[in-house]
């Protein structure tokens, strides 16, 4: 635009100039987005597996106390557990590591070390059924307290992205360049005028 001037001209400049900056905070907020939404994903799929395990071991070792099979492995880990770390490392990894995602990042690292210690496995053996039972009940409330505690920081990470979009709201979209626009049809001679582009 060096060298060109008139009110169509400094719109198109004015729009331009702001361009790197939007695209930059828009950029930011969708990648952050489509983790929070990964994580989300993620969390129900595991969880998913997480319910299945724990019936078919709660099952299976119920079989073995019937006939005293002491070999069936009676612990579940929970793989519900450090999902969201592992996708806000894979983002990192990628280069794509938005403000929002490096300090949720830290506050799901601690948060993730803090849940491995309470909810990470559960052992479903016991000396009777009921005790059995009993285990496989403080499996599933492990599980559903885990996914909460995760859901939990996905929102904290929501919430992040919103304050940093309110915050930005006059660069994070760019006005319309009307002057632009309304030359968009002119002929020649007009757009050569002060209200279109012009080489002084």
């Amino acid at each position: 635009m060096q060298g060109w001037n008139g009110r169509a001209a400094g719109a198109f400049s004015g729009y331009m100039s702001k361009l790197p900056a939007a695209a930059e905070l828009q950029s930011g907020v969708s990648l952050s987005m489509a983790a929070a939404l990964a994580g989300r994903q993620q969390i129900l799929s595991a969880a998913y597996a997480d319910i299945w395990t724990i019936g078919t071991k709660t099952r299976d070792v119920l079989r073995a106390w019937g006939t005293c099979d002491g070999e069936t492995a009676t612990v579940v880990t929970l793989s519900v557990v450090g999902v969201l770390a592992t996708i806000v490392s894979e983002v990192a990894t990628l280069g794509f590591a938005t403000p929002e995602l490096v300090a949720a990042g830290a506050a799901i690292g601690s948060g993730v070390a803090g849940l491995a210690g309470t909810f990470a496995s559960v052992d479903l053996g016991g000396a009777s059924v009921p005790r059995i039972i009993s285990n496989m009940k403080v499996a599933i409330k492990k599980l559903i307290g885990a996914m909460k505690n995760e859901n939990d920081m996905v929102n904290d990470l929501l919430g992040r992205v919103a304050a940093r979009a309110n915050q930005s709201r006059n660069f994070i979209s760019i006005p319309e360049p009307d002057a632009l626009y309304t030359v968009e049809k002119s002929d020649v001679s007009y757009l050569e005028t002060r209200n279109g582009f012009y080489d002084e």
